[in-house]
């Protein structure tokens, strides 16, 4: 059976079990597995929780692995398909949730994006590309360090756990994958109320990433330069670095310099 979307098949069992095990998954745990192609995780996941919600995109797998699982009932295998985009779909939200996918590298960002937004989950198990899992991990002064990074740093400890070679997939493809685990952390490093700011400001910083952070966010905010010289300092940020240098908890800093009471008039027009 061939996808229309051009996704990889996992089809070595080995893996798929060990990518289970992974998510350190409990009975009781809701597991929502994203694109599960022709199920062989989905196998693996049922396995270990009495409760699997697999979201697949492509009709034509979803019928197959509604074949597959649903003519057993649902308390019995535990599985319930669901054709739909996942990007559109809305998890459960009174439910603790496991995340687990084989992220194509095209919708991998805007996935976990999304799975960041969600609060009522502790653990999410990925599969991507090798280079997607090098940002995700990557620290400041790593030419891989970027936004994608900060947001998942910022909410998670993020463990790379191993690779899987191409012939784990059919078709093949010309890259190494690589399986990843983020923990979500329940104590948060930023209020809830000036994340948008936040993300707007480290979006801003690597706008222009041959720029140093001083132009791309007078760039890309329009705020005073002399102002964002002055606040860059105050955060121990110099403002001639590039965002690539720039930590996580710089980034906090210039957020709460930037969103002083006393410089709300200069900010709100870009909010």
């Amino acid at each position: 059976m061939k996808s229309r979307l051009g996704q990889n098949f996992l089809i070595d069992k080995n893996i798929a079990r060990k990518i289970a095990v992974s998510g350190e998954i409990s009975q009781s745990d809701t597991v929502v597995e994203i694109g599960p192609g022709r199920g062989i995780l989905t196998e693996e996941l049922a396995k270990i929780s009495k409760r699997v919600i697999a979201v697949e995109i492509d009709k034509k797998l979803a019928d197959y692995l509604s074949g597959k699982f649903n003519p057993v009932p649902m308390h019995k295998c535990g599985v319930k398909i669901i054709n739909s985009d996942f990007l559109k779909w809305s998890p459960p939200l009174k439910k603790k949730l496991c995340f687990i996918a084989n992220l194509p590298y095209y919708i991998s960002t805007a996935v976990i994006e999304k799975i960041l937004s969600i609060d009522n989950w502790d653990t999410a198990v990925f599969t991507v590309q090798k280079e997607v899992a090098g940002r995700i991990k990557a620290g400041p002064g790593s030419k891989d360090y970027g936004v994608l990074s900060v947001a998942c740093q910022l909410f998670c400890k993020v463990e790379k756990l191993f690779d899987i070679p191409p012939h784990c997939f059919s078709p093949s493809p010309k890259v190494i994958s690589s399986v990843i685990r983020l923990r979500r952390t329940r104590k948060q490093p930023i209020k809830e109320k000036d994340e948008k700011k936040f993300f707007k400001i480290v979006k801003a910083s690597f706008a222009h990433r041959r720029k140093i952070i001083l132009n791309s966010l007078y760039t890309e905010l329009g705020i005073e330069k002399k102002l964002l010289e002055k606040n860059l300092s105050d955060s121990g940020i110099p403002p001639l670095c590039r965002a690539e240098t720039v930590s996580i908890g710089d980034f906090i800093k210039l957020t709460e310099k930037l969103t002083e009471r006393k410089q709300t008039r200069l900010y709100k027009k870009n909010n």
